[in-house]
């Protein structure tokens, strides 16, 4: 009801958008993939400035051999690091 995810792990999942996720802090993403470049779908934040209204965040989360289909994300550099480690050929989807 808070809009949050805390604590779950998603394995061989398909995710379906539209959305907005906001990786809180200690997620991990794992041999997954997307719908587009991670360029394209991630958006840097300052982390004091909050995460806007209509976001899903996600705290302490795992997404281990997952399809992100039309989700975009945002969160600080360390964030786009998570991401991009755990993201396998995000240019060709």
């Amino acid at each position: 009801p808070n809009g949050e995810i805390e604590g779950r792990v998603f394995r061989d999942c398909w995710l379906y958008g539209p959305a907005v996720v906001f990786l809180g802090g200690y997620d991990e993403i794992g041999n997954s993939t997307l719908d587009g470049t991670i360029d394209s779908i991630f958006t840097k934040t300052n982390p004091t400035d909050g995460v806007a209204r209509g976001v899903i965040t996600v705290r302490h989360c795992q997404f281990i051999n997952c399809h992100f289909v039309r989700i975009s994300f945002i969160g600080t550099e360390e964030v786009f690091g998570v991401l991009r480690r755990g993201i396998v050929n995000d240019s060709n989807h």
